[in-house]
């Protein structure tokens, strides 16, 4: 509000990380795998299956996914990190059952921290690993505290979840 621009402002400028991902998801949500390869000074990458750069193709088909079913436009990531971080916020208030004072108190410590406030406004991966990371927390704030014994389908679900989590 007090610099007078709206997220919808947005435009990835000089060529960083967070261009290269907002380049990356958004010819994923165009073109899928078949888009070709952009990057730093055009480099092909040596695995040729992957055209999404060193970091591989998780963060754009995540993000270029949710692109194509929503369409593409510059603020796009934004929203989505805003989305992300938030769905899993909820996620985590309700494992971990929490009272209003417990809400507040994470809501506040959310707002505060500074990664978080960095990396929303960018097109970079950071905030979906940011979510992640919350996720995690409500996966083991279960294992710790469950009375019951957990179901081999679930520790084969938590297992997966820490697998993939590790790719992206």
């Amino acid at each position: 509000w007090g610099l007078k621009v709206k997220i919808t402002d947005f435009r990835p400028t000089v060529w960083n990380d967070q261009v290269g991902y907002w380049f990356w998801a958004r010819t994923f949500s165009l073109y899928g795998f078949t888009g070709g390869y952009n990057g730093w000074d055009e480099f092909v990458p040596k695995a040729a299956f992957n055209p999404y750069g060193e970091n591989g193709p998780f963060y754009p088909m995540i993000y270029g996914m949710i692109g194509r079913f929503f369409g593409w436009k510059n603020y796009t990531p934004l929203l989505i990190n805003m989305g992300v971080i938030a769905i899993a916020l909820i996620i985590f208030i309700k494992v971990a059952n929490l009272e209003r004072k417990q809400i507040l108190v994470t809501g506040l410590l959310t707002i505060t921290l500074w990664p978080i406030l960095i990396y929303i406004p960018t097109s970079s991966h950071e905030s979906l690993n940011q979510a992640i990371g919350i996720l995690i927390a409500s996966i083991f704030y279960i294992l710790l505290t469950r009375e019951k014994p957990i179901a081999l389908f679930q520790h084969i679900f938590f297992l997966l979840f820490l697998v993939i989590a590790t790719f992206v």
